[in-house]
């Protein structure tokens, strides 16, 4: 990856705003949601509850229907979180995780959303 191909990136705890959705097959996931704080496996099972039951919901999926892709961040890893997935019907052995900040993760710009 060249300098020119990245954008440099404060994370931490010095403020910023996060925003979360998600990508499928069908289109641009329907709900979304902004954090002004860390994320945390608490939140991350609160946005799942919400944005992405209702991109489900939207598409006329069900969670056995579905792959997730997401980074090895620890709210998307933790004990709460997969056991939130294993009791609301998602399939662990479907949810591939891949590396932090992973360029594969954000194909924005590829998909019409700017």
């Amino acid at each position: 990856m060249q300098s020119y191909q990245a954008k440099s990136q404060l994370q931490g705890n010095d403020g910023g705003v996060m925003f979360w959705s998600c990508i499928t097959a069908e289109g641009p996931g329907y709900g979304t949601t902004i954090i002004e704080d860390a994320i945390n496996s608490g939140l991350f099972v609160d946005i799942s509850k919400t944005s992405l039951n209702d991109t489900l919901e939207h598409f006329g999926k069900t969670p056995s229907d579905v792959r997730i892709q997401q980074d090895i961040a620890t709210p998307h890893t933790s004990g709460i979180t997969k056991r939130w997935f294993t009791d609301n019907g998602f399939n662990l052995d479907k949810i591939m995780d891949w590396p932090p900040k992973a360029p594969i993760l954000i194909p924005l710009n590829m998909s019409g959303i700017s």
